[in-house]
């Protein structure tokens, strides 16, 4: 169905196109305090009242086809003339987060471009989706368009987006969300647009201190402080000279976002191994974020808990990705099945600790080549196991 329309949004006049996004803003303004009461109320996220004032600004200013211009040179040697085409239709998956708004939103756009849009929503924000998709096809039949000129999964689950990633009448891969949904259609093969990075750099959770969030870590910290988190928990050999560019930069302005951290970072770092050794922020980004949210010390008490939890003969396996668990887990594991605090050298233990199990494996199962070619983020992944005895 998206496909039929595309075919009619495509040869339609940018004015007819603009009739049709007037109509849109319209109604999303009829509309805003429904969009915002039923968004709150199947996610649980957000509050009515700033939900309201998004879908005004969606409204207002998101653009439309006053962005879509011919450009032409002409000279000695003839005339040349650009011309902005449409890629057809296109996959979009979007969050529970804000889920109306990007739904209206990214048709919006795609729209004046001369696209349609099929959507695979977040499986939490169904009602609030297909609500939109519903309105959005109504205003373009008002307007004097066609229907569908966006469609949505009714059920949409992990499988759904793999069909969609796949299918080949659909050339662009658009996603809103977080790293893994981003890092998905960015890796599909196919091409791709991946919203997210102008989020504020941070992962706040039920664990986090809320007093020392990130902002605040990159802001407020000391030169010193911050050389310390990226060395200890980062491990990243350019610390000194990365904690010295922040403290920098933000004397000229505070850094807000994880797209202008990421700027002062690739800075500090120099050019030939940015190369060879992945995006330059993701060791800091890394620090950040396990100083936030105490993420080592909330491993080490979950570690003790689980293994106290588990059955006979149960089997506790913990996957990390990067050295820092790898040790931690490694030093609990050793301690659970040796916690003996008596010297050597006493020919009996006087302590009364005694051990809880095993350790299953004593060198990390890593993955193998195979597995590399298949799944390339694997490469830092480390297995351990063990089994309680008791």
């Amino acid at each position: 169905k998206a496909k039929e329309a595309q075919k009619i949004i495509r040869v339609m006049s940018m004015d007819q196109r603009e009739k049709i996004i007037a109509k849109i803003r319209v109604k999303i303004k009829e509309n805003a305090e429904d969009f915002a009461r039923m968004g709150v109320e199947e996610t649980g996220m957000g509050n009515v009242g700033d939900k309201i004032l998004k879908h005004l600004l969606v409204a207002e200013k998101t653009p439309g086809t006053e962005d879509i211009t011919t450009v032409a040179w002409s000279g000695d040697r003839g005339l040349t003339l650009v011309e902005m085409g449409p890629f057809g239709v296109i996959g979009a998956i979007t969050p529970c987060t804000n889920p109306s708004e990007t739904v209206l939103c990214n048709t919006m756009g795609m729209l004046a471009g001369g696209n349609t849009v099929v959507f695979n929503p977040h499986p939490q924000a169904i009602r609030t989706s297909i609500y939109a998709v519903n309105l959005l096809n109504e205003a373009s039949l008002e307007a004097g368009g066609p229907d569908n000129i966006c469609c949505t999964v009714e059920k949409p689950t992990l499988e759904t987006s793999a069909v969609m990633m796949k299918h080949p009448d659909i050339p662009l891969l658009v996603a809103t969300g977080g790293p893994g949904v981003v890092t998905a259609i960015l890796s599909s093969g196919k091409r791709g647009i991946g919203a997210g990075a102008g989020n504020p750099p941070a992962l706040v959770d039920e664990t986090a201190d809320i007093r020392k969030a990130a902002e605040d870590i990159v802001n407020e910290y000391s030169e010193r402080e911050l050389y310390r988190v990226i060395r200890d928990y980062g491990e990243d050999r350019f610390a000194k000279n990365i904690a010295k560019h922040i403290a920098a930069a933000r004397e000229k302005k505070r850094i807000k976002t994880a797209g202008e951290l990421s700027r002062v970072i690739s800075g500090a770092i120099p050019m030939k191994v940015q190369k060879t050794g992945g995006h330059p922020a993701k060791r800091t980004f890394q620090a950040i974020r396990i100083e936030l949210n105490r993420e080592l010390d909330v491993l080490r008490d979950a570690l003790n808990t689980m293994v106290d939890l588990l059955n006979p003969h149960g089997r506790l396996c913990v996957i990390t990705f990067h050295s820092l668990e790898d040790r931690i887990v490694k030093e609990s594991f050793k301690e659970n099945e040796d916690p003996c605090t008596c010297p050597r050298s006493f020919p009996e233990c006087v302590c009364g600790k005694k051990s809880k199990g095993r350790r299953v494996v004593r060198r990390p199962v890593v993955p193998k080549e195979e597995e590399l070619q298949r799944n390339g983020r694997s490469k830092s992944a480390k297995l351990r196991v063990f089994e309680r005895t008791e």
